[in-house]
């Protein structure tokens, strides 16, 4: 975090908890923290941490979506405004296609409609979905209800996203993924290896934003 001089740094499945404040995370306090942790059990969670040369504001999430692993920031002081959204889907237990994993997809699709619909902005959706069967080059996926129309695949095949992780996250497959209603606003996508003893690799890229009249 403080030798490579991202500007912004995305994780899911942060294992993170109340017993650790964000005062160990970030000691030198150089970042806004970000953090959904998971209230029950080990695991999960989801966590933003960027650097505060960078203008955000906390998007305020609604407590009817308490049970998804989501965070999200407007970032500020660029035209125009970009929203990002931090996500983690974990996959369900077995039967794996049962009714509270179809519940489950129904509420990303509304929290979708409700966050990420909004016009004059930008949108960015970054971690991972645990969507294996989902062929994002050709916009195809296995039948089943949670991978296939008409609902995660339809919504960001409706609302013009593109994925732009072209390269496995973990084992053979595309956990990890970048979507983005905008191509021109990521510049570059590369993988490096895991941190520590993750099973998925780091996935770095840039952005293009317009900042006071001048790109960088």
């Amino acid at each position: 975090m403080y030798n490579t001089n991202c500007d912004c740094l995305f994780i899911t499945e942060t294992w993170l908890s109340s017993y650790i404040s964000d005062g160990q995370i970030d000691p030198q306090n150089k970042h806004c923290i970000i953090r959904k942790d998971r209230p029950h059990g080990k695991g999960g969670g989801v966590c933003a941490i960027v650097h505060k040369r960078i203008s955000i504001l906390p998007l305020g999430i609604s407590s009817k979506y308490d049970d998804l692993e989501v965070i999200g920031f407007d970032l500020i002081g660029v035209a125009p405004v970009i929203r990002v959204i931090v996500m983690y889907r974990p996959t369900p237990s077995p039967p794996y296609y049962d009714t509270n994993a179809k519940m489950l997809v129904r509420k990303w699709i509304d929290f979708f409609n409700e966050y990420i619909t909004c016009c004059g902005k930008q949108h960015m959706l970054v971690g991972d979905l645990n969507l294996p069967h989902i062929d994002w080059g050709h916009q195809t996926s296995s039948p089943d209800y949670i991978h296939s129309r008409p609902t995660m695949l339809d919504f960001i095949v409706k609302h013009g996203f593109s994925q732009f992780v072209d390269f496995c996250t973990r084992q053979e497959n595309i956990l990890d993924v970048i979507l983005c209603d905008d191509d021109l606003l990521i510049a570059r996508v590369a993988p490096h290896p895991p941190v520590g003893h993750s099973d998925h690799i780091v996935v770095e890229f840039d952005i293009t934003v317009c900042v006071c009249n001048h790109y960088c």
